[in-house]
């Protein structure tokens, strides 16, 4: 369907007078996505009405931080993202656009952040295969720390206007009628059920059977939900010192601590965004010239992932733990490369060689 969005001013204007005619700070916005041409504008206008508001919004997952902190200040505190799965391939099938790795970006940086999610995981997509939800179960404990799916597993329905109504043919879909309960809707001989409805049930060739999958994510999924849940509930978060940062994880119950320093300290900062390696090494190539040159970065990188303190997904690398005080993506490049930053008369590269001991990963 055809994108249709309001101009900032009426988004503005309307929010406020309803807000003023009503005498209400909580306010839920019922269009179903946020427009990713003019958010930034909405949230900085929202911002710059400095009231007290709480604002929901359903938006895509693929904000960058500097947006979700703009969010945060706008009072949009409650989100619905546009996450369905953490199997790219599940997602790559959806359509998406997208992939596992971004999606626990998101994670990372709405936490960070303090904005709550209202997300779901979903199976049942015609052309999935066992494999990608085996996958998937064996990489959620890695996340247990960020904000699990309110619900559990949730099977994909047929709405009209969808990709799987449009394209039956293409999924295999062999029969659909109208959802059982949706269809007491309709008085018999009325309309035609199929012509004006738009929930529907179907069977299609294409599906696997769900009991090869959905009992273990189920599991998993529901370990996840249960253990956030909790008084206190799994962590793994990071800390800058002078010199170094240090990595709390509780994931597991036990409690695990680190302490980083030099380039693996440098490294791990600069993936709080998905990067490329080579990335890596032009973002590091000024401050440590003969690492980049002799393939360091990618030994270093290599032990972050054992130590499961970055992820890998293709070549994209990103940090697991959450920053106790959050920064943005700008604010953490500058801090480790120095660009554009001086202290006591010292550059960025020499001030944090003045404090940081070569200690690597501890």
């Amino acid at each position: 369907m055809r994108f249709r969005e309001k101009d900032t001013d009426r988004v503005i204007s309307e929010l406020v007078s309803l807000m003023s005619r009503y005498k209400v700070l909580k306010m839920c916005a019922a269009d179903w996505i946020i427009s990713r041409r003019r958010r930034r504008e909405i949230f900085t206008r929202l911002k710059e009405l400095d009231l007290d508001i709480e604002c929901f919004y359903e938006t895509r997952a693929d904000l960058t931080k500097e947006e979700i902190l703009l969010m945060q200040q706008a009072g949009v505190t409650t989100i619905q993202p546009g996450i369905e799965s953490f199997s790219t391939e599940l997602l790559m099938l959806m359509n998406k656009n997208t992939s596992r790795i971004r999606h626990v970006q998101f994670l990372r940086w709405c936490k960070e952040y303090g904005i709550h999610l209202s997300y779901n995981v979903l199976g049942g997509f015609p052309g999935e295969q066992v494999e990608w939800y085996r996958d998937m179960a064996a990489f959620l404990p890695h996340i247990v720390h960020l904000q699990p799916p309110v619900q559990n597993v949730h099977f994909v329905e047929m709405h009209r206007f969808s990709p799987l109504f449009q394209a039956k043919e293409q999924f295999g879909v062999d029969r659909y009628e109208l959802r059982e309960d949706y269809a007491f809707n309709f008085p018999p001989s009325l309309v035609d059920p199929l012509k004006i409805g738009y929930f529907f049930t179907y069977s299609s060739s294409a599906l696997v059977d769900r009991g090869e999958y959905a009992p273990r994510v189920r599991e998993v999924v529901g370990e996840w939900i249960d253990a956030y849940e909790q008084h206190v509930p799994p962590k793994y978060e990071y800390a800058l010192g002078a010199g170094f940062l240090q990595v709390a994880d509780t994931r597991d119950g036990e409690g695990r601590y680190l302490r980083l320093s030099d380039l693996h300290h440098d490294v791990f900062l600069l993936c709080d965004k998905a990067r490329k390696v080579s990335n890596l090494k032009h973002l590091l190539a000024a401050g440590y010239p003969a690492e980049v040159a002799d393939g360091t970065i990618e030994r270093v990188v290599d032990e972050l992932v054992q130590r499961d303190l970055l992820m890998r997904e293709g070549a994209l690398v990103l940090t697991l733990p959450t920053a106790v005080r959050p920064r943005t993506t700008q604010e953490i490049v500058t801090y480790v490369t120095g660009s554009g930053a001086e202290e006591d008369g010292l550059s960025g590269d020499d001030a944090r060689a003045a404090i940081r001991p070569a200690i690597g990963v501890h």
